[in-house]
């Protein structure tokens, strides 16, 4: 059975988040965990980044804390990434006019698609070479 990471802590969440963060290149960074669920009800986690900014809100599923320690630390090293690909995102939305709205959403999504395996591949190995979260116990 999986242990309940910070057992709910989102304090202790951000504190993981942020030394996560700081491993991975992104010190300069605002990071904070949202109150909300993510967009996506399939999914563990997503990522807000504010366009423009240094600034991305973590929003976790209900059912996180169930999850293992790796599980836990490979889905935030893999929301975590989405800061660094960001602007990529960015330029995307920024082809929807010239390129008009069937091929833009085919391009968006497609890219979406692609990213998300991206991340996921990167996660898996970058995670393996990071911390794992501190549970309260063992403070």
């Amino acid at each position: 059975m999986a242990k309940k990471i910070f057992k709910n802590d989102k304090g202790r969440i951000a504190g993981y988040l942020r030394i996560l963060a700081n491993h991975m290149g992104l010190r300069d960074w605002t990071i904070v965990v949202s109150d909300k669920d993510p967009d996506n009800p399939d999914a563990e986690a997503c990522a807000i980044v504010t366009y423009g900014t240094k600034y991305i809100a973590i929003r976790f599923d209900p059912d996180w804390a169930s999850s293992s320690e790796r599980d836990f630390q490979h889905a935030c090293v893999h929301e975590l990434l989405h800061a660094h690909f960001a602007p990529m995102q960015w330029a995307i939305q920024n082809a929807e006019l010239p390129l008009g709205s069937t091929a833009y959403h085919i391009l968006r999504a497609s890219h979406h698609d692609a990213l998300e395996v991206a991340l996921d591949a990167i996660a898996s190995e970058w995670s393996a070479t990071l911390p794992l979260p501190y549970h309260k116990d063992e403070l």
